[in-house]
Protein backbone atom coordinates (compact mmCIF):
# COMPACT_ATOMS: atom_id res chain seq x y z
CA UNK A 1 0.00 0.00 0.00
CA UNK A 2 1.95 3.01 -1.29
CA UNK A 3 -0.37 5.41 0.59
CA UNK A 4 0.40 3.90 4.02
CA UNK A 5 1.78 6.37 6.59
CA UNK A 6 2.59 6.46 10.30
CA UNK A 7 -0.10 6.88 12.93
CA UNK A 8 -0.08 10.31 14.60
CA UNK A 9 -1.02 10.88 18.24
CA UNK A 10 -1.81 14.22 19.92
CA UNK A 11 -2.25 14.35 23.71
CA UNK A 12 -3.65 17.07 25.97
CA UNK A 13 -3.00 16.70 29.68
CA UNK A 14 -3.68 18.68 32.85
CA UNK A 15 -2.48 17.58 36.26
CA UNK A 16 -2.23 18.49 39.91
CA UNK A 17 0.48 17.26 42.29
CA UNK A 18 0.07 17.80 46.03
CA UNK A 19 1.75 17.06 49.34
CA UNK A 20 0.84 17.57 53.00
CA UNK A 21 2.38 17.12 56.45
CA UNK A 22 6.01 17.27 55.35
CA UNK A 23 5.34 14.81 52.49
CA UNK A 24 3.71 12.18 54.67
CA UNK A 25 0.78 12.39 52.23
CA UNK A 26 1.48 13.02 48.54
CA UNK A 27 -0.51 12.43 45.40
CA UNK A 28 -1.43 13.47 41.91
CA UNK A 29 -4.49 13.75 39.67
CA UNK A 30 -4.23 13.89 35.88
CA UNK A 31 -6.91 14.26 33.22
CA UNK A 32 -6.05 13.63 29.60
CA UNK A 33 -7.37 13.38 26.06
CA UNK A 34 -5.38 11.53 23.43
CA UNK A 35 -6.35 11.39 19.74
CA UNK A 36 -4.71 9.05 17.26
CA UNK A 37 -5.25 9.60 13.54
CA UNK A 38 -4.35 7.41 10.57
CA UNK A 39 -4.89 4.22 12.58
CA UNK A 40 -3.13 1.24 11.00
CA UNK A 41 -4.98 -2.04 10.51
CA UNK A 42 -5.52 -4.71 7.83
CA UNK A 43 -8.55 -3.65 5.78
CA UNK A 44 -10.50 -5.05 2.82
CA UNK A 45 -9.80 -3.63 -0.63
CA UNK A 46 -11.37 -4.18 -4.04
CA UNK A 47 -10.65 -7.60 -5.54
CA UNK A 48 -7.89 -7.51 -8.14
CA UNK A 49 -6.49 -4.15 -7.05
CA UNK A 50 -3.55 -5.70 -5.18
CA UNK A 51 -1.89 -9.06 -4.51
CA UNK A 52 -4.56 -9.96 -1.93
CA UNK A 53 -7.95 -8.69 -0.83
CA UNK A 54 -6.58 -7.17 2.41
CA UNK A 55 -3.65 -4.79 2.92
CA UNK A 56 -2.28 -2.78 5.82
CA UNK A 57 -4.07 0.59 5.63
CA UNK A 58 -4.77 3.80 7.51
CA UNK A 59 -8.36 3.21 8.55
CA UNK A 60 -9.47 6.10 10.79
CA UNK A 61 -9.14 7.82 14.15
CA UNK A 62 -9.27 6.79 17.80
CA UNK A 63 -9.78 8.79 21.01
CA UNK A 64 -8.75 7.93 24.55
CA UNK A 65 -9.79 10.15 27.44
CA UNK A 66 -9.74 9.61 31.14
CA UNK A 67 -8.33 10.34 34.54
CA UNK A 68 -5.43 8.98 36.57
CA UNK A 69 -5.05 9.40 40.32
CA UNK A 70 -2.40 8.27 42.80
CA UNK A 71 -2.03 8.68 46.55
CA UNK A 72 0.95 7.84 48.77
CA UNK A 73 0.82 7.72 52.56
CA UNK A 74 3.87 7.36 54.81
CA UNK A 75 2.62 6.41 58.30
CA UNK A 76 6.17 5.95 59.63
CA UNK A 77 9.18 8.09 58.73
CA UNK A 78 12.31 8.12 60.91
CA UNK A 79 16.03 7.38 60.61
CA UNK A 80 15.67 3.60 60.92
CA UNK A 81 12.13 2.74 59.83
CA UNK A 82 10.02 3.88 56.87
CA UNK A 83 6.65 2.58 55.79
CA UNK A 84 5.10 3.73 52.51
CA UNK A 85 1.72 2.78 51.01
CA UNK A 86 0.70 3.80 47.47
CA UNK A 87 -2.59 3.36 45.66
CA UNK A 88 -3.51 4.37 42.12
CA UNK A 89 -6.60 4.31 39.93
CA UNK A 90 -7.22 4.94 36.23
CA UNK A 91 -10.36 5.33 34.15
CA UNK A 92 -10.00 5.34 30.36
CA UNK A 93 -12.66 5.66 27.66
CA UNK A 94 -11.49 4.24 24.35
CA UNK A 95 -13.54 4.90 21.20
CA UNK A 96 -13.17 4.76 17.43
CA UNK A 97 -14.28 8.18 16.15
CA UNK A 98 -13.74 7.83 12.41
CA UNK A 99 -13.38 5.09 9.81
CA UNK A 100 -12.29 5.61 6.24
CA UNK A 101 -12.21 3.22 3.32
CA UNK A 102 -14.71 0.83 1.82
CA UNK A 103 -16.30 -0.64 4.95
CA UNK A 104 -18.08 0.71 8.03
CA UNK A 105 -16.73 -2.29 9.95
CA UNK A 106 -13.09 -3.40 9.74
CA UNK A 107 -12.61 -6.97 10.94
CA UNK A 108 -9.59 -8.05 13.00
CA UNK A 109 -8.70 -10.56 15.73
CA UNK A 110 -8.13 -13.83 13.89
CA UNK A 111 -8.91 -17.07 15.75
CA UNK A 112 -7.65 -20.63 15.32
CA UNK A 113 -11.05 -22.31 14.81
CA UNK A 114 -12.07 -22.53 11.15
CA UNK A 115 -10.28 -20.74 8.33
CA UNK A 116 -10.00 -16.96 8.25
CA UNK A 117 -12.44 -16.44 11.11
CA UNK A 118 -12.22 -13.17 13.08
CA UNK A 119 -14.06 -12.19 16.26
CA UNK A 120 -13.08 -8.54 16.71
CA UNK A 121 -13.82 -5.42 14.71
CA UNK A 122 -13.27 -1.70 14.46
CA UNK A 123 -16.37 0.51 14.09
CA UNK A 124 -17.25 4.11 14.89
CA UNK A 125 -18.68 4.54 18.39
CA UNK A 126 -17.09 1.37 19.80
CA UNK A 127 -13.80 0.67 21.61
CA UNK A 128 -10.90 -0.47 19.46
CA UNK A 129 -10.80 -4.25 18.83
CA UNK A 130 -14.30 -4.79 20.28
CA UNK A 131 -15.61 -8.33 20.11
CA UNK A 132 -17.99 -8.79 17.16
CA UNK A 133 -19.80 -12.06 17.77
CA UNK A 134 -23.06 -13.96 17.64
CA UNK A 135 -25.45 -13.63 20.59
CA UNK A 136 -25.54 -16.81 22.65
CA UNK A 137 -28.84 -18.50 23.53
CA UNK A 138 -29.15 -19.89 27.07
CA UNK A 139 -31.33 -22.69 28.39
CA UNK A 140 -33.67 -22.62 31.37
CA UNK A 141 -30.77 -23.77 33.59
CA UNK A 142 -28.74 -20.69 32.62
CA UNK A 143 -26.21 -22.65 30.61
CA UNK A 144 -25.37 -21.75 26.98
CA UNK A 145 -26.94 -23.97 24.31
CA UNK A 146 -24.20 -25.40 22.12
CA UNK A 147 -24.26 -23.92 18.61
CA UNK A 148 -27.52 -21.98 19.15
CA UNK A 149 -27.45 -18.24 18.54
CA UNK A 150 -29.95 -15.39 18.24
CA UNK A 151 -31.30 -14.43 14.79
CA UNK A 152 -30.98 -10.73 15.59
CA UNK A 153 -32.35 -9.39 12.30
CA UNK A 154 -35.21 -11.91 12.19
CA UNK A 155 -34.65 -13.13 8.63
CA UNK A 156 -34.84 -16.79 9.62
CA UNK A 157 -31.20 -17.59 9.04
CA UNK A 158 -27.91 -17.07 10.85
CA UNK A 159 -25.48 -14.90 8.87
CA UNK A 160 -22.82 -12.27 9.50
CA UNK A 161 -25.65 -9.73 9.66
CA UNK A 162 -26.64 -11.24 13.04
CA UNK A 163 -23.31 -10.46 14.70
CA UNK A 164 -23.16 -7.63 17.22
CA UNK A 165 -20.62 -5.73 19.27
CA UNK A 166 -20.21 -7.25 22.74
CA UNK A 167 -17.61 -6.07 25.27
CA UNK A 168 -13.99 -5.05 24.82
CA UNK A 169 -10.56 -6.50 25.62
CA UNK A 170 -9.41 -3.10 26.92
CA UNK A 171 -10.01 -2.47 30.62
CA UNK A 172 -11.80 0.84 31.30
CA UNK A 173 -10.72 0.64 34.95
CA UNK A 174 -7.30 -0.29 36.32
CA UNK A 175 -5.93 0.03 39.83
CA UNK A 176 -2.87 -0.76 41.89
CA UNK A 177 -1.76 -1.01 45.50
CA UNK A 178 1.79 -1.27 46.79
CA UNK A 179 3.51 -1.14 50.14
CA UNK A 180 7.15 -0.89 51.17
CA UNK A 181 8.47 -1.30 54.72
CA UNK A 182 12.17 -0.49 55.19
CA UNK A 183 14.21 -1.05 58.35
CA UNK A 184 17.83 0.08 58.03
CA UNK A 185 19.24 -1.99 55.13
CA UNK A 186 16.33 -4.42 54.94
CA UNK A 187 13.04 -3.89 53.16
CA UNK A 188 9.85 -5.79 52.43
CA UNK A 189 7.36 -4.81 49.78
CA UNK A 190 4.54 -6.00 47.57
CA UNK A 191 2.69 -4.71 44.53
CA UNK A 192 -0.85 -5.56 43.44
CA UNK A 193 -2.43 -4.75 40.09
CA UNK A 194 -6.04 -5.13 38.91
CA UNK A 195 -8.12 -4.51 35.81
CA UNK A 196 -11.91 -4.40 35.68
CA UNK A 197 -14.58 -4.97 33.02
CA UNK A 198 -12.22 -6.20 30.30
CA UNK A 199 -13.01 -9.42 28.45
CA UNK A 200 -10.96 -12.22 26.83
CA UNK A 201 -11.92 -14.51 23.98
CA UNK A 202 -11.05 -18.07 25.02
CA UNK A 203 -9.62 -19.22 21.71
CA UNK A 204 -8.37 -22.61 22.93
CA UNK A 205 -11.78 -23.57 24.33
CA UNK A 206 -13.43 -22.45 21.08
CA UNK A 207 -11.00 -24.72 19.22
CA UNK A 208 -12.04 -27.69 21.36
CA UNK A 209 -15.70 -27.01 20.54
CA UNK A 210 -14.87 -26.88 16.84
Amino acid sequence: NEDLKWETTTTYNAGLDFGFFNSRITGSVDVYKRKTTDLINYADISAGSNFRNQVMSNIGSLENQGIEAALTVRPIMNDNLTWEITGNFTYNKNEITELTGESAIVMTGGISAGTGNQVQAQAVGHPANSFYVYQQVYGADGRPLEGVFVDRNGDGQLTDADRYFYKSPAAPYTAGLSSRLQYKNFDFGFSLRASFDNYVYWDRQAGYSN
